[in-house]
């Protein structure tokens, strides 16, 4: 795996070697992205925790209550996620969608 790892990376490189404004191009964008990216989270968490200490909406963020109501929240919405599709999937015969394709 680790002999496969660096075969992609040599060949990343010859790559970015041959065409340098794409390897250059790419460089800025993905510095462009993640510095827009800091900047809009450092200023979203200054917000959020001067306010950490108060209540937001009537709710501590640390309240057993919302923190209990929160995860079952999540729970029940990641176990929908994946069983609607699934359930979905189930009720499809694998031969007939092979033969309709």
């Amino acid at each position: 795996m680790l002999r496969s790892m660096m075969q992609d990376m040599r060949y990343a490189i010859r790559q970015w070697r041959n065409a340098p404004a794409f390897a250059l191009t790419v460089i800025a964008v993905l510095a462009l992205g993640l510095g827009a990216n800091i900047a809009v989270f450092t200023l979203l968490s200054g917000i959020l925790l001067r306010f950490a200490g108060s209540y937001i909406y009537g709710v501590r963020a640390h309240d057993a209550v919302t923190f209990a109501t929160v995860t079952v929240v999540l729970a029940a919405s990641s176990f929908l996620a994946a069983w609607l599709p699934a359930r979905r999937a189930a009720a499809v015969d694998p031969i007939l969608a092979l033969r309709s394709e």
